[in-house]
């Protein structure tokens, strides 16, 4: 038994009530064919131990016939009412609704249920049948005998018949939901319109990819997720539903089962496992870089998604040593002062205060902004297990090659000469817009984002007919529009906020940009260096599933209007006064966490790098040779990564063209 003591998280539901995300389930293996039976001593217990557990939340239903045990359950608990969170559902006396909460209610031996729900709509033979149900179950939330109320099993259409009507909007839809059983997914039509009406998904069988369903096309995805987070695949798959926000009924008999399953509550699915942006396989120079760090036992897939390598100290994909493979940020709390010195330990709070990684980049990334240390700090105190820490990331990326970046906004004559010529984005100006200032842009990029996936889908069939000549100076929108369709699709409103409103840049090797925070930006292509300062905290609004973004109204509030051209997202490489022998330049952004280093040598040719006052993360993009530092000589390729403590100076040998990135702060 896992023995964790761990609060189950709770959704809000559009009436405010609150429902643990994790339901313990009195149906399926538990369900008895007739109500004269008696009552079932094992269920009981089993809820009993479910509430011991701390699973609050408990789900029957009339037809299950095992009210009664729950309410014995609840009664020898001796768990306050309060605490307790009950479902259940009528479809057996669905004709007399009154009659049936009243039933209900007895069988349970409570006043109220938190959530009645309509089991299923096929007793309907019309619209009205419907609707008359439903007004019947509006009339038990009025009396309270139920706080929410709602239904399960409903498809599109009964739930357009029902709203025709209702004058609450059902909470919640409890239907069948699992990986292979999706309803069309995020954006198909049944989840789009319960998401449209903030009607939560509640699934039944979220265990069914690695129960019933086996074997089948996730059983190496749960197996791979399960291996890496010390978990079950059953715990696993209960993840994948709270990560969505659905409500995941489950059941066991088994206490120890039940007390594992509560693992699911202290990770979080990464969405790094496998992001879909990333290269594949060896055209992935981050994880050609992974498979050449020695120790690692890294090894590519050929058709595998390979996106970032982080070489920091964030607990989230902490660097470890690779003799002894204890994790960084650990070895730099037991030496803070040896390793960052006095002055980084007042400045910086005794971390590393910046992360390097490696991107390889094949499709866009999410249409992005990293909130500010305000906005982080609000946002990790209300949540931290998505916003990680409270900190802001401003951030740079340096080209390894070829590099594509939408980054900041276009100078806003450009974005007012395609509103003023284009009419189909006519819909997306604000009604008052003399002035066409940052305001106005706000209101635009708030426009776009809010629009119906039709809508979005309309625009850009109607922008695609219109001649090229009209676009001017920025044709190039009609050469990548399809490109982002085909990446997303036609309905993503990133296409529109990028392609419009900011800058797009074509960058070379060596070339890089800074993106402060609160800035947009969507990495398009490319191998990059990027390096950020301590956060992993991100909002997404574009160029991935609906599920998957953040509150539009938080993200436009938190926009910050600058930079404002191409110009002022790029950022210059100078001379350094590291450098000992001039084969070093430097990348400085406006920003106190830290510096980049570029080192480039020929075969032959040596470097020097001064004693820095801080900590270092250095790491070889290409080539070999030999690294010297306190004495001592190390091997340095490409691949290999070195943290390097305060007050050291590193040399460097190149045995063939050497390149070496080295992140500092001091």
């Amino acid at each position: 038994m896992a023995n964790l003591n761990v609060n189950i998280p709770a959704l809000k539901l559009n009436d405010g009530t609150s429902i643990p995300l994790v339901g313990y389930g009195t149906g399926t293996a538990w369900f008895k064919p007739n109500a004269g039976g008696g009552t079932d001593r094992k269920l009981i217990d089993a809820i009993k131990s479910a509430i011991k557990l701390g699973y609050y939340h408990l789900d029957g239903a009339e037809v299950y016939n095992t009210e009664e045990e729950i309410g014995i359950a609840i009664k020898e608990s001796k768990v306050s009412r309060e605490k307790l969170f009950v479902t259940t559902k009528v479809i057996t006396n669905i004709k007399d609704i009154p009659s049936a909460i009243d039933t209900s209610l007895k069988k349970l031996q409570l006043d109220y249920v938190d959530l009645y729900l309509i089991h299923s709509p096929f007793f309907a033979s019309s619209e009205s049948d419907l609707q008359s149900a439903w007004a019947a179950m509006e009339r038990v939330k009025a009396e309270g005998k139920a706080k929410s109320i709602g239904v399960s099993n409903y498809f599109m259409p009964h739930l357009v018949a029902t709203m025709k009507t209702a004058t609450v909007t059902p909470s919640i839809n409890q239907i069948e939901y699992h990986p292979y059983l999706q309803h069309g997914g995020p954006n198909g039509p049944l989840l789009a319109y319960m998401r449209k009406h903030n009607i939560a998904n509640s699934a039944y069988g979220p265990l069914t990819a690695v129960t019933k369903a086996k074997p089948g096309p996730c059983d190496a995805a749960y197996a791979e997720l399960a291996k890496k987070y010390y978990v079950s695949e059953g715990e696993i798959a209960l993840r994948w539903c709270i990560d969505q926000d659905v409500v995941a009924i489950t059941t066991s008999s088994k206490e120890e089962r039940l007390s594992d399953y509560l693992r699911a509550m202290t990770f979080k699915l990464n969405p790094k496992e496998n992001y879909p942006w990333g290269k594949k396989g060896k055209e992935s120079l981050a994880a050609t870089l992974c498979a050449k760090t020695p120790n690692t036992g890294f090894q590519i897939e050929d058709n595998k998604e390979y996106a970032e390598m982080w070489m920091g100290d964030y607990p989230v994909l902490p660097a470890k040593d690779l003799k002894t493979g204890e994790e960084l940020h650990k070895i730099v709390d037991e030496n803070k002062e040896q390793l960052l010195g006095s002055s980084g330990m007042k400045k910086f709070g005794g971390v590393v205060p910046f992360l390097p990684k490696i991107l390889s980049i094949a499709k866009a990334l999410p249409l992005q902004i990293h909130p500010d240390k305000e906005l982080s700090d609000r946002l990790h105190k209300k949540d931290p297990k998505k916003f990680t820490d409270s900190n802001h990331k401003p951030e740079i990326a340096i080209a390894l090659g070829p590099f594509e970046v939408f980054a900041g906004w276009k100078h806003q004559n450009d974005i007012q000469a395609l509103f003023s010529v284009l009419p189909p984005l006519e819909r997306f100006l604000p009604e008052q817009h003399a002035q066409f200032n940052n305001e106005t842009l706000k209101q635009i990029c708030q426009r776009i984002l809010t629009a119906s996936d039709e809508e979005i889908a309309t625009t850009q069939n109607e922008l695609a007919r219109i001649p090229r000549e009209k676009y001017g100076k920025q044709a190039y929108i009609l050469d990548l529009l399809p490109r982002l369709q085909d990446q997303y699709s036609k309905e993503d409103p990133g296409n529109l906020v990028t392609l419009l409103t900011m800058n797009f840049l074509s960058l070379s090797a060596g070339d890089a940009i800074y993106v402060p925070a609160d800035a947009p930006h969507a990495y398009l292509s490319g191998d990059i260096v990027e390096c950020m300062a301590r956060s992993n905290n991100v909002l997404n609004t574009g160029f991935c599933p609906r599920a998957d973004r953040d509150s539009i109204e938080l993200f436009t509030a938190a926009l910050t209007f600058s930079p404002h051209n191409t110009e002022q997202v790029k950022l210059g490489r100078r001379t350094t006064e590291k450098s000992k022998n001039g084969k070093t330049s430097e990348y400085a952004p406006p920003m106190s966490e830290f510096n980049m280093l570029k080192t480039s040598l020929k075969e032959g040719e040596k470097e020097t790098i001064r004693a820095i006052a801080g900590p270092s993360v250095l790491f070889a993009t290409s080539g070999s040779g030999k690294l010297m530092a306190d004495g001592q000589t190390h091997d340095i390729n490409e691949g290999y990564i070195f943290f390097v403590g305060q007050g050291t100076e590193v040399g460097y040998e190149a045995s063939s063209g050497l390149e070496v990135y080295q992140a500092y702060a001091e």
